[in-house]
């Protein structure tokens, strides 16, 4: 197995990344919400992960694409 090494990264005003070229043509890219919490993925295939979150909690992640799956995360109070 290879590592890539980044090629450039490029961030937002709040010093997020937002998009990581790891190869000419490979780039992997980020999106946050207003909270700067990340809300998607978009990966080299063009695949999609989005996460949802039920206050400052992550509630539910769900990649679309050619291998698609969906997790859902709940937390009890202990």
């Amino acid at each position: 197995l290879k590592r890539s090494a980044v090629q450039k990264r490029t961030y937002n005003a709040f010093h997020a990344l937002v998009e990581e070229e790891q190869s000419p043509g490979i780039k992997v890219g980020y999106q946050y919400d207003l909270a700067r919490r990340q809300i998607g993925l978009t990966l080299p295939d063009q695949s999609k992960i989005a996460y949802q979150y039920q206050g400052a909690l992550l509630s539910r992640l769900e990649r679309k694409g050619p291998f698609s799956y969906e997790h859902l995360y709940e937390y009890g109070s202990n």
